[in-house]
């Protein structure tokens, strides 16, 4: 697999281009490349270190990401990130990166990925940590008012890392049912503080701009002018009805539910010999205006499922909505080998992509986390 830095750059008759063409050549290469050619020359770094081109860049960049991480001695710590864009892996080193605040010997979880950063949990000491390569900065996250938590105490649809790309901050929240009704727990980078949020029974329409949580009940959480959080709570059409299960096994008859942004993946197989499964079929299900019912959205075509359609013994996913579109990465196991397969779903256009992702060295491997991601910023 290639590297982020592993090319050497010819500059030969480079140098002589305008610099307008420099820029825009540049401007459509992934991040990994461009931090690349940032070191190379410092006619380069001046050009792609300045305010505009950074503008510029994050304002054209619609890249989408997968990020995998994977267990590992501590010193070879690396993020592998899935450029859609490039339809290729990059490698994103982070050992010196957690090397001032992680012990060698701990147990390191990928939880989230936004605009860059990073959020992993620490198991053994139990603690949250956010990194970002690009700034290459690191931080350990305050212990959260409900105290130290293990990695398996952090469920993935309850929770939601958000990084701004203008103030290069970010934000981490979480919802908890200790039987009184969810409340959100939000901690802001800007001011190094939680704040605490009890939810409230639905007092407004679904809206666009808000951040959805699910853990007993769906929790929209809007940041504007002041935090809140409403409880939403969709009664199940036919169809989505089942038991909500975050992971499916070979000996497993009921569908895969994965939760995420007010949004219902559900995802239905067939048995093929008694000791692995195939995807038979996949529904997208979101909030209707008021959220009191799921409403479908899409379901696969039969003739595209089949192009991909492949046996797993294990099966998990997770999956993001931006900008009306909802994109999963669904990871599979089977015979020793991991799989990987891409699907997005426009639902403003009802139009289906999928794909499986190349190999990056999957067999055998102990995987510790995997997100999805908007583009990493300069």
């Amino acid at each position: 697999m290639e590297g982020v830095c592993e090319q050497a750059f010819d500059f030969n008759g480079f140098s002589v281009l305008p610099s307008e063409l420099i820029e825009n050549i540049i401007l459509r290469l992934p991040l990994p490349e461009i931090i690349c050619l940032s070191s190379a020359c410092k006619g380069l770094n001046s050009m792609i270190s300045s305010v505009e081109f950074q503008r510029k860049y994050n304002k054209l960049s619609s890249d989408n990401w997968i990020f995998v991480f994977k267990k590992q001695p501590f010193k070879k710590s690396t993020i592998f990130g899935f450029s859609s864009a490039c339809n290729r892996w990059f490698r994103f080193p982070i050992a010196q990166l957690l090397e001032p605040v992680v012990s060698p010997g701990e147990d390191i979880y990928l939880l989230a990925a936004s605009a860059g950063f990073f959020l992993f949990s620490l198991n053994n000491c139990q603690e949250l940590v956010v990194t970002n390569p690009v700034s290459k900065s690191t931080q350990k996250i305050p212990t959260n008012p409900l105290g130290r938590r293990g990695t398996s105490s952090w469920r993935r649809p309850s929770m939601k890392l958000i990084g701004n790309r203008t103030s290069g901050s970010f934000k981490f929240m979480f919802i908890e049912d200790l039987g009184q009704g969810p409340v959100l727990y939000l901690y802001r980078s800007a001011t190094n503080m939680w704040s605490i949020t009890e939810a409230q029974e639905m007092t407004r329409q679904v809206k666009e701009n808000m951040v959805f949580l699910t853990a007993a009940h769906i929790v929209g959480v809007s940041l504007e002018t002041n935090v809140a959080a409403c409880i939403y709570r969709p009664s199940s059409e036919e169809g989505s009805q089942g038991l909500s299960i975050g992971l499916l096994g070979a000996y497993m008859t009921g569908p895969l539910h994965i939760y995420g942004d007010g949004r219902l993946v559900v995802v239905r197989s067939e048995s093929i010999d008694g000791r692995s499964r195939a995807i038979k079929e996949i529904e997208i299900w979101g909030l209707n205006l008021d959220g009191r019912k799921w409403k479908l959205f899409g379901r696969t075509p039969h003739s595209l499922l089949e192009s991909v359609r492949k046996p797993f013994e294990v099966l998990t996913g997770r999956l993001e909505d931006r900008e009306g579109v909802v994109r999963v990465i669904l990871v599979s196991y089977f015979e020793g080998r991991w799989n990987m397969l891409w699907i997005s779903y426009d639902s403003l256009k009802m139009d289906w992509h999928m794909a499986e992702l190349p190999e990056f060295g999957m067999k055998g491997i102990n995987i510790a986390g995997v997100a999805i991601s908007s583009p990493p910023i300069l």
